[in-house]
């Protein structure tokens, strides 16, 4: 008998890629940080979520992705854990589909009328950028209405 069977599992659930979003338990962290993406999501803000690795901030972004129309949203993930700028603007032309040419500049320019085209085109675009390894989780204040 498997240590899964044993223990009537049908799946390891401290296996992060394993846990399906309709697997999910609502914390009241989890349901917190919804509703503050879903008002990101209504006021087309830009929000910042830090924790400690391993508290969950990507499998919420997940979860809230899943719940996305993607006739309406572009939801993309890209890591920062180790980029520098340059670095950053290449993965974030790729995300878009622009080609990375004419340094920060040329990128900057392209990434901004592709961004304003999206919004333009009626399309909400929403990026899912990961934490920096090494940064402290701080408070941040509560958007106004939340």
């Amino acid at each position: 008998m498997t240590p899964l069977a044993y223990y009537g599992l049908s799946f390891n659930p401290f296996d992060k890629q394993a846990v399906r979003e309709k697997d999910r338990f609502l914390s009241a962290d989890l349901k917190e940080m919804t509703s503050r993406l879903d008002y990101l999501k209504d006021s087309r803000g830009i929000g910042v979520f830090t924790a400690s690795p391993g508290m969950g901030k990507s499998f919420a972004l997940r979860c809230f992705a899943a719940g996305l129309n993607s006739g309406l949203y572009h939801m993309e993930y890209i890591c920062l854990s180790t980029v520098s700028v340059m670095e950053f603007y290449r993965q974030f032309c790729s995300v878009l589909g622009l080609e990375d040419r004419g340094g920060k500049p040329g990128m900057f320019k392209a990434m901004q009328e592709q961004v304003y085209s999206l919004y333009k085109e009626k399309r909400k675009p929403l990026l899912h950028a990961r934490t920096l390894r090494g940064t402290a989780p701080q408070q941040y204040p509560a958007p106004p209405g939340a």
